[in-house]
C-alpha cells in the first residue's frame, strides 16, 4: 500500500463546533476518522494532512459534532418489535375497535392457526367506544390465533382466549386485586394490567427471524438519532440474550 494513502483518513469533519466531552470539555473546530478511530481532534489547519484523494470530507458549516449518546435504560427487542414485527394499532390512526379488528383479523389470515398475533398502540379513551377492546371481540376477530392487543402505555393489554390459556391465566386470585380484570359476572374480559400484563409477554412467542428483524429495526432507528450504545432495561432469559449475541456477531 502507498505509505501516504496509509496516513490518510477515511472521514473529516470540519468547520464544526466539536463539542470532545473530554475532561477540559473543550470545544475543536475538525475530526479525521480512520476504520473504527478517531485519529485527530482539533483545529481546521492540523486536519488537514488526513484528507487525499479518497477521503470523505464533511463542511459541517458550524454545525455542532457530539459523541454518540448511551441511553441508560431503554428495551430495544420491544423497540424493534413495535417497529417492525407487532401490528401498529395507535389510536391516532386506528380509532375504532372495529379498526383493530379489522388489522387483526388480516394479520391472522396471513399465518398458520396458533401462531400469535400481536398488536400495540390504542389508547381507549381516544376510541370512538371509549373502553378498552375485550377478549371476546379479539376471539371474534382471530379465533384460532392467540392475540396480545397491548396499550399504549405497554403496562397493560388485552388477551383473547386462546391468548389466556397459553398463559395459564384462569382468574384475578392469581394475581393482585385489580389486575385480572373482569365483568359484573366474574368472567375475565381479557384485560390485564402491570404484573399481570409483565408475566403474559414471557409466554408471547416470537421467532428467531422476528427477533433479527426486531433488532435491526430498533438498531437503524437508534443510529439514526445519534445513539451509539444502550443498557438494556429487560432481561429475555438466556435464549434471546444468545441472539443478541448472534446479531452482533452478524453486524445486524
Amino acid at each position: 500500500m502507498n505509505k501516504s494513502l496509509s496516513m490518510h483518513a477515511d472521514i473529516v469533519l470540519k468547520n464544526g463546533v466539536v463539542v470532545t466531552v473530554d475532561s477540559d470539555d473543550s470545544i475543536c473546530e475538525a475530526v479525521a476518522v480512520k476504520g473504527n478511530k478517531i485519529v485527530y481532534v482539533g483545529d481546521n489547519a492540523g486536519v488537514g494532512i488526513w484528507v487525499g484523494d479518497h477521503t470523505k470530507v464533511i463542511d459541517l458549516k458550524g454545525r455542532a459534532l457530539l459523541p454518540g449518546f448511551i441511553d441508560a435504560h431503554m428495551h430495544l427487542g420491544m423497540r424493534g418489535q413495535n417497529a417492525a414485527v407487532i401490528i401498529d394499532c395507535n389510536s391516532n390512526d386506528v380509532t375504532t375497535i372495529k379498526g383493530i379488528q379489522e388489522k387483526i383479523r388480516d394479520a391472522a389470515s396471513k399465518v398458520p392457526k396458533g401462531t400469535w398475533i400481536k398488536a400495540t398502540g390504542y389508547e381507549q379513551s381516544k376510541l370512538a367506544e371509549g373502553r378498552h377492546p375485550t377478549r371476546d371481540e379479539l376471539d371474534e376477530a382471530a379465533p384460532d390465533h392467540p392475540v396480545q392487543l397491548t396499550r399504549c402505555c405497554l403496562h397493560m393489554g388485552v388477551y383473547n382466549t386462546l391468548a389466556l390459556e397459553a398463559g395459564g391465566i384462569t382468574g384475578p386470585e392469581m394475581f393482585a386485586p385489580g389486575e385480572v380484570v373482569v365483568d359484573e359476572n366474574g368472567r375475565m374480559t381479557g384485560l390485564l394490567k402491570e404484573s399481570a400484563c409483565t408475566y403474559m409477554w414471557d409466554k408471547v412467542v416470537y421467532t428467531k427471524e422476528e427477533y433479527m428483524k426486531s433488532f435491526k429495526a430498533a438498531n437503524d432507528l437508534l443510529l439514526s438519532f445519534g445513539v451509539t450504545s444502550m443498557h438494556d432495561g429487560s432481561f429475555y432469559g438466556e435464549d434471546t440474550i444468545g441472539l443478541y449475541q448472534e446479531a452482533c456477531r452478524q453486524g445486524i
